[in-house]
């Protein structure tokens, strides 16, 4: 394929039928060439093979609906990323390390060990979560004005929200909820709630890094 049929190719997906989504341009893209190239081989003119691969995809409808699947398929991998992963704190052996926090929060809630140092336990781990929350959203702006490959897609994004807001979650509850004996269903709710967010951040960490691999490989190949 030339450079100027793979322009062709790109602004019959864009602009043609109205495409958005990059990863699905580039996966079609690749489609789009192994079948012209397979027409083109049949003794077909580059019009005629990226025609027929076109209707191969169902038209222009066809691919807007691939699109509106793909994208959901896109929305619920990082659901069952976290599924998968709260599901590996109740198997052996992070099942051992689920019960020990959960021991182990048990007992400093319903007793006065941290009684004296609960404020400022809460401020480092605000300062800690908005820390590390910000140091991953101003890298990436800074990356997108200098029009450079950002590390962290909208998917990831989202996920640091909502992972994020828990982990504020965490430190707020003990505030307003757990005021002076509290219940042990109070105490184990917290346990729970303490363990979850542990777990997302760990996963928020994770696609970070994996992001981060993702486009080392990249520029690797390139």
């Amino acid at each position: 394929m030339t450079p100027h049929q793979l322009r062709l190719i790109d602004k019959h997906l864009r602009a043609d039928n109205w495409l958005l989504s990059e990863e699905l341009i580039a996966e079609l893209t690749d489609h789009y060439v192994a079948g012209i190239i397979d027409h083109m081989a049949a003794g077909e003119s580059f019009d005629d093979a990226l025609r027929a691969v076109h209707m191969g995809f169902g038209g222009r409808k066809g691919l807007l609906a691939l699109e509106e699947q793909f994208e959901q398929e896109q929305a619920r991998r990082p659901r069952r990323l976290m599924q998968k992963i709260l599901l590996s704190y109740l198997q052996w052996p992070r099942a051992a390390y689920t019960m020990a926090l959960v021991a182990t929060l048990v007992y400093l809630s319903s007793t006065n060990v941290l009684a004296s140092k609960v404020t400022y336990a809460a401020n480092f781990a605000v300062a800690v979560a908005v820390g590390h929350f910000l140091i991953l959203l101003l890298g990436t702006w800074y990356r997108r004005w200098k029009k450079q490959s950002p590390r962290l897609t909208n998917q990831t994004l989202s996920m640091l929200y909502s992972h994020y807001g828990l982990i504020c979650w965490v430190v707020i509850w003990p505030r307003f909820f757990l005021k002076g004996d509290s219940s042990a269903t109070a105490n184990w709710l917290l346990s729970v709630l303490v363990i979850v967010t542990v777990v997302v951040y760990e996963l928020a960490v994770g696609g970070f890094l994996q992001a981060i691999m993702q486009q080392r490989n990249s520029v690797t190949k390139a």
